[in-house]
């Protein structure tokens, strides 16, 4: 073996003309004749089983070398595969791994005698296939040639197809000894329409699929692996069908675990094997709140469950976009169906029984309270029309009561799943939630702005606090009126009166952390320097506050000039430039770095009243020259006061910190500052001296 293959590499050619055959073939069989007794090849019993079709299709890879010698890549299986595009595939024979895979283009394709294949691959490298019968060149050659056809009719037009019309797709008797052929047909057939049609009359009008999925129970009983694979790859050609009829099929229940048992073989990983059958069986629990009466309903939330499977597990590594797009289609008209159910008057209002019961079951509340927020995901791909009808429906129901007995509930997964579920209708529409506490108002109760202000101050997790703030600053968002549905004169002059409301009665609460700053001892770090003592909980707190206050400043000019002309917010928030968490210091320069965005000269006196350039400068110092996002943060605040030429703003801050410009010699921008505040003080030149000049 090793002097005939030492002879392929030293007197073998490119050029076809010089015939390599016979070296190619001599190795081939000398190969084929020392399997029996070298250690890595096959052993007696393993050729014993190969059949005629494997036999058909084993051959010897060759590639010729930069030398212009052929090198022998190995001994496997050939196929021609279709996977976006036409490849010639080689299997090792011992492990299955890849030994070749080369595109199929229009190249030119010789073929030199009775079982001899070369070609140049689309990167350059000369190939060879040395098939070990004349048969399976035969078959192979013609699978290029038809390939090619194909190639050539999807680059022009389908028609162009010779005798597509007068083809007949045979396919084999599901049985152990044709799933090599049936693995080839179906991976062929279900990339092309006349073929794909021929493939679904037999799965749905046929007993294919009862004659086809008990063969994997064989294979396994058998320890076939390679079996196995090959009914993987065919369920997976089932599914590339991308026919919504074929997969309610395949998610009954007399199907559905052995078409997860196939789905777990996957010849492209052979070192890993799904579970999926095993997660079914253990894991997968169809829980019901209130029971759904109604059988078709039951059946489509099953396929629904199962096709997001397909799509997010089972095939997730092998899924087209063609595949992924009929799944979604499944999963989008069955939500339609079972929306149009739940939504019935008598299911919803036993619903709202159990939310309002105040000694439900905790368990049976934590799955109410799951099974909101998934209507809450389902309901979100649908069109404005369906959204509007859905939220407007449950905020009539009464959902926006049950936010004040649920958020308030010792168990974290109960406050969590209410949260989202309040995200998602305020996201819809903050209206009802305004009206719904103008509502409250009039009846005296606790308003649920109110309350969520307290859980927000209240809240020990940092994830549920990022919530609430979100929810609040939505509902405080006046930017996005009319973007949902059209709003009345009523709800414009609701907004009104709730901002005057929540300006009144719970501004105050919302920042009062950040008054009481005011009162805390600064304390003093080894190196001398004061720094304010905060926890990790009250320096999130402080965060979200400095952003909510970012918001109304934006947002609520007239509210919030209001409320911080009369409290001491902005000096209290520079209390946080001593912060020891940099990102708090960077929280409250952002503060004052919106107050000079909006540009309004009342903010200007503002910050000039509060000295807030006192506090940074004395950041800014703190800093010493560091060339970190703080130190440039500053710097960026006062080049701004620069570029936009407040006159009020630069005198102010020449007048009152010069001192600190000689420290600050590393960049010009306080130079300029001088000078822009020079030349705004000199006096212009006399006509006499121009004159004189």
């Amino acid at each position: 073996m090793d002097d005939k293959k030492e002879n392929i590499e030293t007197s073998g050619k490119k050029d076809p003309d010089e015939n390599i055959h016979d070296q190619v073939k001599e190795d081939h069989e000398q190969s084929l004749e020392n399997s029996t007794t070298q250690d890595d090849s096959l052993h007696d019993d393993q050729v014993e089983e190969l059949n005629e079709e494997q036999l058909k299709r084993r051959v010897k890879v060759y590639e010729m070398t930069d030398s212009g010698n052929w090198n022998d890549k190995g001994t496997g299986f050939v196929q021609c595969v279709y996977n976006q595009h036409y490849s010639l595939v080689v299997r090792s024979e011992k492990d299955g791994s890849g030994v070749m895979n080369s595109e199929i283009t229009q190249t030119e394709y010789t073929r030199q005698q009775d079982t001899l294949i070369l070609w140049s691959d689309p990167t350059g490298v000369d190939l060879a296939l040395s098939f070990q019968e004349a048969k399976g060149c035969d078959e192979m050659w013609n699978q290029i040639m038809d390939a090619q056809k194909r190639i050539a009719a999807d680059k022009n037009d389908i028609d162009q197809l010779p005798h597509m019309d007068d083809f007949e797709l045979k396919v084999p008797s599901p049985q152990l000894s044709n799933l090599v052929e049936m693995e080839r047909v179906f991976l062929i057939a279900c990339r092309h329409q006349l073929h794909r049609d021929t493939l679904l009359k037999l799965i749905l009008e046929t007993d294919f699929l009862d004659k086809f999925l008990p063969l994997l129970e064989s294979c396994e009983d058998l320890d076939n692996i390679d079996d196995c694979y090959r009914l993987g790859n065919i369920m997976r050609a089932i599914f590339f069908l991308n026919n919504t009829n074929v997969y309610v099929t395949l998610f009954r229940d007399k199907y559905f675990t052995e078409v997860l048992g196939m789905l777990e073989y996957d010849r492209e990983y052979p070192n890993t094997k799904g579970r999926y059958r095993e997660y079914f069986a253990n894991d997968v629990k169809f829980k019901q709140v209130i029971p759904i009466t109604n059988e078709d309903v039951v059946t489509k939330i099953q396929q629904v469950y199962r096709a997001t499977y397909m799509k997010d597990v089972a095939l997730a590594r092998n899924l087209e976009d063609s595949t992924f797009s009929a799944l979604n289609s499944l999963i989008y008209y069955n939500h339609g169906e079972i929306l149009s159910y739940i939504q019935s008057d008598n299911y919803m209002s036993e619903l709202f029984k159990i939310l309002e019961n105040q000694e439900v079951d905790k368990q049976k509340l934590k799955d109410t309270i799951r099974f909101f927020n998934e209507l809450c995901v389902i309901v979100r791909p649908f069109q404005k029309e369906t959204r509007v009808a859905f939220y407007r429906y449950h905020s009539n129901g009464g959902i926006l009561k049950i936010f004040q007995k649920t958020l308030a509930d010792e168990d974290i997964s109960i406050r969590t799943g209410a949260l989202a579920i309040l995200s998602s209708i305020v996201e819809h529409n903050p209206a009802p939630v305004r009206s719904f506490c103008l509502a409250q108002v009039k009846s005296e109760e606790e308003t649920l702005i109110g309350f969520l202000i307290s859980r927000f101050l209240n809240e020990g997790d940092s994830g549920l606090c990022s919530q609430l703030v979100e929810i609040i600053r939505i509902i405080l968002d006046t930017s996005g009126i009319g973007s949902v549905e059209v709003l009345t004169q009523t709800v414009d002059s609701d907004l009104d009166r709730f901002l005057e409301y929540f300006y009144t009665k719970h501004c105050d609460n919302l920042f009062k952390p950040l008054t009481e700053l005011m009162t805390i001892p600064l304390e003093t770090d080894p190196n001398g320097a004061d720094y304010l003592p905060l926890s990790q909980s009250a320096a999130t707190t402080m965060n979200f506050l400095c952003e909510l206050l970012c918001f109304i400043i934006t947002q609520h000019a007239m509210f919030s000039k209001n409320y911080l002309l009369h409290h001491d917010i902005l000096k209290s928030t520079s209390i946080l430039l001593k912060a020891k968490q940099s990102y708090l210091r960077l929280s409250a320069l952002r503060v004052f770095r919106v107050c000079l965005c909006v540009n309004d000269e009342f903010y200007r006196r503002l910050l000039i009243k509060n000295d807030i350039f006192g506090k940074l400068f004395a950041c800014l110092m703190s800093t010493q020259g560091r060339n970190n996002c703080l130190n440039s943060a500053c710097l960026e605040l006062f080049e701004s006061i620069r570029s936009e030429s407040s006159k009020q703003l630069v005198s102010h801050i020449v007048t009152n910190f010069k001192r600190f410009f000689d420290s600050l010699d590393y960049c010009t921008i306080f130079k300029s500052l001088q000078l822009k505040y020079e030349q705004s003080i000199e006096p212009p030149p006399s006509p006499e001296k121009s004159t004189e000049k």
